[in-house]
């Protein structure tokens, strides 16, 4: 028993931050070596190489607690002993509160391939995949090593199928297995045959993990399409998909007795889309789609005492879809009606694969049987174009939808009906060659009634409105975008109890602005401006009046001073000012709750271009947080984003 907690305690324990320090600063510096490394010797190996699209990104981000952070490379080398393609994909996330948390996405593929003769390529793939986030308990830690090699061959310039096999080395859960991989695909470019063009692929991949692990893939997509004559299209397509997971997990043991657990999914759908021109103004489009799905889902072995291990879940499930649309479009004015029908079907099914007590088996059928569910939505709506004037330009928008969710179980309280009502209304004047004005309204309106009374009390209308104006300059010297905006939002519940009003409001009014004004061709000015007032209240929608309960002004102002030092490099200094004033209405007289935050700083921003795909960025900014005028943290937050291409 005390070597079962010790082995717990172990992966309950948080990773040492020596995985950070390498994904973060050894990583990238690994990645740029072996780039120039590559570089050097096939240079020297063949004077003539040519390099297409070449270049690592790299940059991390900095904002209080939180770091993020990237590494991206892409490299196509042709040389005479062959052609190299390295792809390089990483993203990393820590968040430091009590301790450091880290996830890191890491996703690398070197692939080599020489032609042996012209229908006929030997090829060569290393690729790394790696998922790991320190607070999963290693439970969503997941590592893959994989080499392989194989043939290309390409019968006709449309059509190429390869076959590859090899070895992965692959980390689940802290089991490491060697596995003997297989990967094969054979893709069809668009070609004609008679009065149609077809095109799609296969693409497959096996991994034999261990005598009890298999992970599959299967893809099959198929399009055929049709052009008839003046725009009428016909496009068919199919497409299959079964993919098959054998995976550990703890279910209902200690870490030391993982079983396997097996997913398979089987989707076959199956639609068309056909485009019709009507008349010289008038056409048509019509999409329909059947997507049918089986997804069954157990245990190689049972474990005693939890009864889920003993089943076989199966998920059935049958989506529809169709879409339909009527535009017309003459002169200055364009119209299109269109309509949505979605419908979605689920059932849950049991079936006992190992020894189950009755009562069991009865009680794991009816849990599966209150999570079928069905779903209808319908959608019908317009959009309207219309140069009014040369310089005016008007859009309207509005769609009505309904949404039904039903459930055949008497014990799931989720069915509920629901209805939503959106305009928008955008109107656009250009006043001269450098300036314009747009107004723009839009509303929302949503309806939700849940079907059973135990949830009726949840029944409400949400309903919102806003109203705005974008003003826009733009000269060779000076810009400036100005945007002012109110919103009000109003959420009012069928059933309310006096004493306990949840009706509420929520009102706000919104500046912005973004100027950049420019003093000489080497120095400019570049603005920001954000002002925010809003308040929330509880709503009494029978009078139409509110009880006001908080009340906030958020502002922000940034401006920087930017110089050209030199022709690649761009200084910018200066400072930015962020403030929350935020009061509680209902409380005056009790323990203040009101917040009283000013964040000042400088702030630094530094751009330098190598050449024309070539680049470093360095900006950020020291904040002085302060709450109620005392000076509470000094924080730092700092961005870099830089390219090299080769």
């Amino acid at each position: 028993m005390e070597d079962v907690l010790i082995e717990e305690q172990k992966l309950l324990s948080p990773k040492p931050v020596d995985n950070f320090s390498f994904s973060f600063f050894k990583l990238p510096c690994i990645l740029l070596f072996i780039g120039l490394s590559y570089s050097s010797v096939f240079s020297q190996a063949d004077s003539s190489l040519t390099q297409n699209i070449q270049s690592i990104d790299y940059g991390f981000k900095k904002l209080a607690n939180t770091i993020t952070f990237f590494c991206n490379g892409l490299m196509n080398l042709n040389t005479s002993i062959g052609d190299f393609n390295i792809s390089q994909q990483y993203s990393g996330t820590g968040i430091r509160v009590i301790t450091t948390a880290f996830r890191d996405d890491q996703f690398l593929v070197i692939r080599y391939n020489k032609e042996l003769i012209p229908t006929l390529k030997a090829i060569a793939k290393h690729s790394w995949l790696l998922s790991s986030d320190s607070r999963s308990i290693e439970l969503n830690k997941l590592e893959r090593n994989t080499t392989m090699g194989g043939i290309e061959y390409t019968p006709i310039k449309q059509w190429t199928t390869s076959v590859l096999t090899g070895f992965e080395r692959n980390n689940q859960l802290g089991i490491i297995a060697n596995a003997l991989a297989f990967e094969g695909s054979s893709i069809l470019q668009p070609i004609k045959i008679d009065e149609y063009l077809l095109y799609g692929g296969i693409r497959s991949e096996y991994l034999q993990l261990d005598t009890n692990r298999i992970n599959s893939d299967v893809n099959v997509d198929i399009v055929s399409e049709r052009d008839f004559f003046n725009g009428n299209l016909a496009r068919f397509f199919t497409r299959y998909r079964r993919l098959q997971r054998d995976f550990f997990t703890p279910v209902g043991s200690g870490f030391q007795d993982l079983i396997v657990e097996t997913r398979v999914e089987n989707r076959f759908s199956l639609g068309t889309d056909l485009q019709i021109q009507l008349g010289d103004f008038l056409s048509s489009q019509f999409q329909i789609s059947v997507d049918q799905a089986a997804i069954p889902r157990g245990f190689r072995s049972s474990i005693a005492l939890v009864p889920q291990t003993s089943i076989i879940r199966t998920l059935d499930e049958l989506q529809f879809s169709t879409q339909g649309s009527l535009l017309y479009n003459k002169n200055n004015y364009r119209q299109s009606f269109w309509m949505q029908f979605v419908s979605r079907k689920e059932e849950n099914q049991v079936s006992v694969a190992f020894p189950l007590l009755p009562f069991e088996e009865t009680e794991l059928r009816r849990s599966e049987f209150n999570r079928d569910n069905s779903t209808s939505r319908l959608r019908v709506g317009t959009d309207i174009t219309s140069k009014i004037f040369s310089d005016d330009t008007l859009q309207i928008s509005s769609s009505i939808g309904i949404l039904r969710y039903d459930t055949p179980s008497e014990i799931n309280r989720d069915d509920r009906d629901e209805q939503t009502i959106i305009g928008n209304v955008l109107y656009s004047k250009k006043i001269n060659d450098v300036t314009a004005i747009q107004y723009y309204f839009s509303g929302q309106s949503t309806h939700l009634v849940y079907l059973k009374k135990e949830r009726s009390s949840l029944n409400n209308v949400n309903s919102i409105l806003k109203l705005g104006t974008n003003f826009l300059v733009n000269t060779a010297k000076f810009s400036t975008v100005t945007s002012l905006e109110l919103l009000a939002n109003y959420t009012v519940y069928d059933f309310e109890i006096p004493e306990q009003i949840r009706s509420f409001s929520f009102r706000q009014i919104l500046f912005r602005d973004s100027t950049i004004l420019a003093l000489s061709p080497k120095y400019y000015f570049e603005a920001r401006a954000y002002i925010r007032y809003f308040e929330r209240g509880r709503l009494y929608w029978e009078t139409f009046s509110e009880l006001p309960e908080l009340q906030s002004l958020e502002t922000f102002f940034r401006v920087l001073f930017f110089a050209s030092v030199s022709k690649e490099c761009k200084l910018g200094i200066g400072s930015r000012f962020y403030s929350m004033q935020q009061k509680n209405l209902l409380q005056r007289n009790a323990i203040s709750s009101d917040i009283s935050q000013t964040v000042p700083g400088p702030e630094v921003d530094i751009r330098y271009t190598f050449s024309e795909n070539s680049f470093i960025s360095l900006f950020g900014w020291y904040e002085f947080q302060r709450s109620s005028g005392i000076l509470t943290r000094e924080l730092p937050n700092v961005t870099l984003l830089s390219r090299i291409s080769f």
